[in-house]
């Protein structure tokens, strides 16, 4: 009687000792619901979700006849973070483009107004004109949007955003980063 009693409990002791020890294991990983159902609790996890983004680069002014070569990336959101990484390269810069360049993260979710700041990262950025006495690249995201701001700075110089004339036909953008929403 006492190995059959051995047999029947030993996993569900070393289970329920788990569980009362904040370790819980799950034989074929965690699903989530396909539409979050938001919890107010900060502690729990209620969301996850791998999507796929569509890079399109875009001005003040937006141009027209913008022609790409790739201009797509993935992304992760687990809770409230968002992750994302990709790839943007013109063929052509259309016309008509004036002002501020931004890349848009189309299929990702927009960037919350939180104080705490995204970061977004320019792995890559190639065939654009600088600014005279600007010697290199930032970005930021905008807040309530799922926009990534580029901008340029230097030596005693404040940052600036790079206007869409300074872009070629060829230019090539290459991000990462991450931000709350």
């Amino acid at each position: 009687m006492a190995n059959e009693f051995n047999a029947n409990w030993k996993g569900k002791v070393k289970y329920l000792w788990e569980l009362l020890n904040g370790i819980v294991r799950l034989p074929a990983g965690l699903a989530f619901p396909a539409t979050q159902v938001p919890s107010s609790d900060p502690n729990t996890l209620d969301d996850y979700e791998e999507f796929d983004i569509t890079i399109t680069m875009s001005a003040a002014t937006p141009p027209t006849g913008v022609a790409y070569a790739q201009q797509g990336g993935k992304g992760v959101k687990i809770g409230r973070a968002v992750f994302f990484k990709g790839r943007c390269t013109l063929t052509n810069k259309g016309a008509g483009g004036v002002g501020a360049v931004y890349l848009v993260l189309g299929g990702a979710p927009n960037c919350a107004n939180d104080s705490v700041g995204p970061t977004v990262n320019i792995g890559q950025v190639d065939l654009i004109t600088l600014t005279a006495g600007y010697t290199q690249f930032n970005a930021g995201m905008s807040v309530n949007t799922a926009n990534v701001n580029i901008g340029q700075s230097g030596s005693n110089v404040g940052s600036i955003s790079i206007p869409w004339s300074a872009l070629v036909n060829t230019s090539d953008f290459n991000i990462s980063g991450h931000y709350f929403v």
